[in-house]
C-alpha cells in the first residue's frame, strides 16, 4: 500500500478530485429512488400535480449533475 501511495503522491490533487466527484455522483444516485418514492407514496395519492412536477424537475437536475460529475471524473482519470 505504501508503494502505491508513493507513486500516487504527485497526482494527489487529481486523485482527491476524482474521489470527490465519485462520492458526489454516488450521493446523487440515491436521489432518484427517494424522489420516486415520494411521488408514488405522497404526491399521486393526494393528487398533488405540483409536487410531481417539482420532483420531475429535481430528478432531471440530478441526472444533469450526475452526467457532469461522471464526465469530470472521466477527464481526471484518463
Amino acid at each position: 500500500m505504501r508503494r502505491l501511495l508513493r507513486y500516487a503522491r504527485p497526482y494527489r490533487a487529481l486523485v482527491l478530485g476524482s474521489l470527490a466527484l465519485l462520492l458526489a455522483d454516488g450521493l446523487l444516485q440515491l436521489a432518484g429512488p427517494a424522489l420516486t418514492q415520494r411521488v408514488s407514496d405522497v404526491a399521486i395519492p393526494n393528487g398533488d400535480g405540483r409536487m410531481i412536477m417539482t420532483s420531475a424537475a429535481l430528478f432531471a437536475a440530478t441526472l444533469v449533475f450526475q452526467f457532469a460529475f461522471t464526465y469530470g471524473e472521466t477527464m481526471l482519470t484518463s
